[in-house]
């Protein structure tokens, strides 16, 4: 990357989104074989806008909640989202080892456990404060992701400077990041 600026000048200004600072969660699976299951996307607002699924992977599952975050809630919609695309059902006996970070959305969470019991998953959790170590996504593709996602952002919001909105662009703008990666 190179930066332009006046000679002399000790501040140069960069273009930024006047959404910057609004949290926006991705709920992304993946096996060991690289096969994903359409994400989950949870947006800080109260209600769902048809036009923030724009662009949206085919199966995307999408949630609200008051600051972006994951809930209990939203947790076990994505749980059935997951069973119904693991094909997993209550009578069979195979088992699925799901990796999750420690946060009490998961682990704390009983309706989560039940439905997992009965559909044989076995959610295994990881020490608090070790994801970023120990998480085999966040190891292996979050990290080139977040990296390209930031920087397919810095370029929408130069293309479509005045008119861009992060908010409702943003599986544009990971979908550049993430052909970047593969």
């Amino acid at each position: 990357m190179k930066i332009v600026a006046q000679k002399g000048k000790h501040q140069v200004g960069a273009l930024t989104s006047g959404e910057r600072g609004l949290t926006t969660t991705g709920v992304c699976c993946m096996n060991a074989a690289g096969e994903f299951i359409p994400p989950m996307v949870i947006f800080k607002r109260q209600r769902m806008n048809d036009c923030l699924s724009k662009g949206a992977p085919t199966g995307t599952v999408f949630g609200c909640s008051k600051n972006g975050w994951i809930t209990s809630e939203l947790f076990v919609q994505w749980l059935e989202h997951f069973i119904k695309y693991t094909k997993l059902k209550k009578s069979d006996n195979k088992q699925v080892l799901l990796l999750l970070d420690g946060h009490t959305t998961h682990t704390k969470n009983m309706e989560a456990i039940s439905l997992a019991c009965d559909y044989g998953i076995i959610m295994l959790s990881f020490p608090a404060h070790t994801t970023h170590r120990l998480q085999p996504l966040d190891r292996s593709f979050f990290k080139s992701l977040k990296t390209n996602y930031n920087e397919a952002s810095i370029f929408l919001a130069k293309e479509k400077s005045g008119e861009h909105n992060q908010t409702n662009n943003c599986f544009r703008t990971f979908w550049n990041g993430l052909l970047k990666i593969s």
